[in-house]
């Protein structure tokens, strides 16, 4: 299965779609688990195709048995994770509010450029201190695509 791309810049709809598609992979997951425990139940109780070589006491039953509960009981709580996350969602406002005034420009001569903090270090001081450049300092292990 392929993950969605996530767009760079994400509208209030592409927003809550991306949330749904989330909750939908969860709920496959989800699925996929429950199925895992049953087919457990299975082997246990020896009613699988592949049977195990020595039947399974009535203590290994129970504590198959264990298992399973505790997985279940965990699966509930997060189905009800996901219903309130999937109805806040839902019910988020489509609403948007005006757009607000125009900011004011910055000064146009006023250079902006990014540079990781070692490289930055490495550049004379009267250029760190520049009044024209304003600078964008990463830290060294980010790949910042401008």
């Amino acid at each position: 299965m392929s993950l969605p791309t996530v767009p760079k810049t994400n509208s209030r709809d592409e927003a809550v779609n991306l949330i749904l598609t989330s909750i939908a992979m969860e709920e496959v997951a989800l699925s996929h688990i429950l199925n895992a425990e049953g087919e457990k139940i299975q082997y246990a109780l020896g009613t699988l195709e592949n049977k195990p070589s020595n039947p399974a006491t009535v203590e290994d039953v129970l504590k198959v048995n264990a298992s399973v509960q505790g997985t279940l009981e965990a699966s509930g709580k997060n189905q009800a994770v996901l219903a309130e996350k999937m109805k806040a969602a839902l019910n988020a406002s489509t609403m948007q509010g005006p757009t607000g005034p125009q900011g004011p420009k910055g000064d146009p001569s006023i250079e902006m450029n990014a540079i990781d903090e070692e490289t930055y270090t490495l550049l004379p001081i009267d250029v760190q201190r520049d009044p024209g450049i304003l600078w964008i300092i990463y830290p060294q292990n980010i790949n910042l695509v401008v």
